[in-house]
């Protein structure tokens, strides 16, 4: 005798139940009843089976991501620290620079306050950029009415190609 039973998730066969008798025998309705329910539980059974094999690889690939963002984390952090010390290495750097600009100019300033006559800064295309006067009544006029302005502007002629010949001497 051979008995056959589907073994049915939803509306899924998921495999067949097979029962194989030595005799002839006739299953009474309880018996089949029975065996169905057999069946339905075996189904239950390889379900659950393929839902812990799913839930395991999930919980494989969830480790694995958890230990490449602890590792990514990681690298991240070291290149923080490293960018940190790089920045804070430049800053002293530039603090540095800073301080020894004011230096400088405090020295420049002295420099200029020793020298008893009139400086003039002139910019390359000709015009005038600072003055410095130790005595400020030397000025014929007031900074402000020649700051800015080109040469032609404030000079004679004759100082004018006097002052062109003496900045061409000077940058060469």
């Amino acid at each position: 005798t051979l008995v056959s039973v589907p073994l049915k998730a939803g509306a899924s066969v998921v495999g067949v139940m097979t029962l194989i008798l030595d005799q002839p025998y006739t299953f009474r309705e309880l018996e089949l009843r029975q065996l169905q329910v057999l069946g339905a539980q075996a189904a239950i059974a390889i379900q659950n089976a393929g839902l812990y094999e799913q839930a395991q690889q999930e919980l494989v690939r969830h480790l694995k991501a958890e230990a490449t963002l602890r590792q990514l984390d990681a690298e991240l952090e070291q290149r923080i620290q490293q960018r940190t010390a790089e920045l804070e290495a430049a800053n002293r750097s530039l603090r540095n620079e800073v301080a020894a600009g004011h230096q400088i100019e405090a020295r420049s300033r002295d420099i200029l306050a020793a020298i008893p006559d009139l400086i003039f800064e002139i910019s390359p295309d000709c015009v005038f950029v600072d003055c410095h006067a130790a005595a400020p009544e030397e000025l014929l006029m007031p900074p402000e009415a020649f700051l800015g302005k080109h040469i032609r502007e404030v000079l004679s002629p004759d100082l004018v190609e006097e002052l062109t010949v003496a900045m061409g001497i000077a940058a060469s």
